[in-house]
């Protein structure tokens, strides 16, 4: 019945309802399987991207761990002279000794008043220690004492170093009177120590 009444339109009529069919089952078309796929594109390239960003990132996070190994590599050996500069928990005793041993091989008599030993704390890797020595000796091995001293393994920063007035004033006489004396100093410094 409908195709009877479609036959008897004209021409132009048939065109014009051929084409809104035809229109229309683009437009189903292009709504049921068109734009659904371009939404599925849209979010798969987004996830691609996402992907090669977070693939950059790995690579240079790789790069960087890479170079750091190598860094890392480069500077072992330095390490290991680096930690033997600290003393170290329960070794203090080393360090002691070898001030002690520094002061017998220049004939100085020394004192040594390391009592941040006893504040130590524990939760802290590495601390700063004040280490207050004063020594006694003739002028020559007091200098040859320094020098030992800064080239100890330990590492020392002296802050100051003191020669009292009364050790300066009789240097100063003996060496007019032409007698060896001894004399004194007094050296703040402080010594690093790590737990390690």
């Amino acid at each position: 019945m409908q195709i009877e009444n479609f036959i008897k339109y004209s021409l132009k009529k048939k065109i014009i309802i051929i084409s809104a069919i035809f229109a229309a089952v683009i437009c189903g078309i292009a709504c049921l399987i068109i734009i659904p796929t371009v939404n599925d594109i849209k979010r798969i390239k987004a996830e691609v991207e996402n992907q090669i960003a977070e693939m950059e990132k790995r690579y240079i996070t790789g790069q960087s761990l890479k170079e750091l190994k190598e860094n890392l590599e480069k500077i072992d050996p330095e390490l290991e002279t680096l930690s033997k500069s600290f003393v170290v928990k329960g070794r203090e005793l080393d360090f002691i000794t070898a001030l002690e041993e520094l002061a017998y091989k220049n004939n100085v008599q020394q004192k040594i008043n390391m009592d941040a030993f006893k504040n130590l704390d524990d939760s802290k890797t590495f601390q700063k220690i004040p280490l207050n020595l004063s020594a006694q000796g003739n002028f020559s091995n007091l200098m040859n004492y320094l020098v030992d001293l800064e080239s100890l393994c330990y590492y020392i920063n002296i802050n100051t170093l003191e020669l009292p007035a009364a050790s300066a004033k009789s240097f100063t006489a003996n060496k007019i009177a032409g007698q060896e004396s001894g004399i004194g100093i007094a050296i703040s410094a402080d010594a690093y120590w790590t737990d390690k």
